[in-house]
């Protein structure tokens, strides 16, 4: 399996845990709707709340400790939330 691949896996199972965590919030978002190059925050897909629960499912499907300070600055889009997951799971 190529990194690549693997990388789009994982930005689709986070755009999945986006489309969940917005439909708990009333908002009815397609998982093609999820843009995985903007700003998390920004475009209101997650709150200083549901990072956590963004985060906690992450970390059981890939097996990281991903702590809820790391979404913002650098690492603020779904892309670069899967960037860190795969550099956490090369290093274990």
């Amino acid at each position: 399996q190529s990194a690549d691949s693997t990388r789009g896996s994982v930005i689709e199972f986070l755009r999945l845990q986006v489309v969940a965590i917005t439909k708990k919030q009333g908002r009815a978002l397609e998982a093609n709707e999820v843009d995985a190059q903007v700003d998390l925050y920004e475009a209101g897909y997650i709150d200083s709340l549901s990072v956590s629960e963004l985060l906690v499912q992450a970390e059981g499907r890939f097996g990281v400790r991903l702590p809820d300070y790391i979404v913002g600055g650098s690492v603020n889009t779904l892309e670069a939330l899967a960037d860190y997951i795969s550099v956490q799971n090369s290093e274990n």
